[in-house]
C-alpha cells in the first residue's frame, strides 16, 4: 500500500508569485500499483497532472502541488489532493491536506536567516530511465515563526529556474532529468512570508 510524507502541505506566497511544494508517494511493498491523482479545489496544480493515473514501480515517487496566486486574493486557503490507489493488495484514497497563505507585499517582518546544508545523490538509476534522484539536506533553522524553506534548482551556477516549497522539513528527495549539472540552494520563510537569503550554493551531477 501507498503512503504519502509529508502527509500535508503547508504553502505560503506573496501575491502575484507562484509556489510549489513536494509531497512523496511511497510504496510499502515490492509489488506494483497504480493510483491516480485529482484535487478537490481548482487553484491546485499538480504534476503528474490532474486526472492521471500513474503507476509506481520505483521506492518512491514524487507529487508536485503548485499554486499561482496572481488571481487570489489574500488570505488562507485550504484543500486536498486526492490518490486513489489500486493493486494486488487492495485499494485506497490518501487525502493530502493542502493549506495555502496568500499574503499582502510589503511586509516589513525580519527575515529567517539562511538555512546550512549538504546535497548527496544515490546510486545512479538502471540503465533507460530518464531521471535521477538528489537528497537535499540542511540544519533546522530555530526561529519561533519559521514557517518552512524552499529548493531552489539550476542548471548552472547561480541559475534558479525551479523552486520547491518543501515544508518545515530539513531534507528533501528531488526527481530531476539526467545528463546535468544541478545547483541547488536553501531558503527560509516565515509565517510573514519573508524569505531569507539563500543558503551557500551545493551542486551534484546526474548522469
Amino acid at each position: 500500500m501507498l503512503q504519502a510524507f509529508p502527509s500535508a502541505l503547508s504553502l505560503t506566497a506573496v501575491k502575484g508569485n507562484t509556489v510549489s511544494g513536494i509531497f512523496n508517494l511511497q510504496k510499502s511493498s515490492t509489488q506494483q500499483s497504480s493510483y491516480s491523482i485529482s484535487a478537490g479545489q481548482s487553484w491546485t496544480g499538480l504534476n503528474p497532472p490532474y486526472g492521471s493515473t500513474q503507476t509506481i514501480t520505483t521506492e518512491i515517487d514524487p507529487i508536485t502541488v503548485s499554486v499561482n496566486t496572481s488571481a487570489m486574493n489574500v488570505g488562507s486557503y485550504t484543500g486536498v489532493v486526492y490518490i486513489v490507489e489500486s493493486g494486488p493488495n487492495g485499494s485506497q484514497t490518501l487525502r493530502i491536506p493542502v493549506s495555502l497563505s496568500v499574503l499582502a507585499s510589503g511586509s516589513t517582518t525580519p527575515p529567517p536567516p539562511s538555512p546550512t546544508g549538504s546535497a548527496t545523490s544515490p546510486p545512479p538509476p538502471p540503465s533507460g530511465t530518464a531521471t535521477g534522484t538528489v537528497t537535499v539536506m540542511w540544519n533546522a533553522n530555530t526561529e519561533a515563526d519559521l514557517q518552512g524553506y524552499r529548493v531552489y534548482v539550476g542548471t548552472s551556477s547561480g541559475a534558479r529556474t525551479q523552486a520547491f516549497d518543501v515544508g518545515n522539513v530539513t531534507s528533501t528527495r528531488l526527481t530531476l532529468p539526467l545528463g546535468s549539472t544541478y545547483f541547488f540552494v536553501v531558503t527560509a520563510y516565515d509565517k510573514s512570508g519573508n524569505e531569507s537569503s539563500p543558503s551557500g550554493e551545493l551542486s551534484r551531477s546526474l548522469f
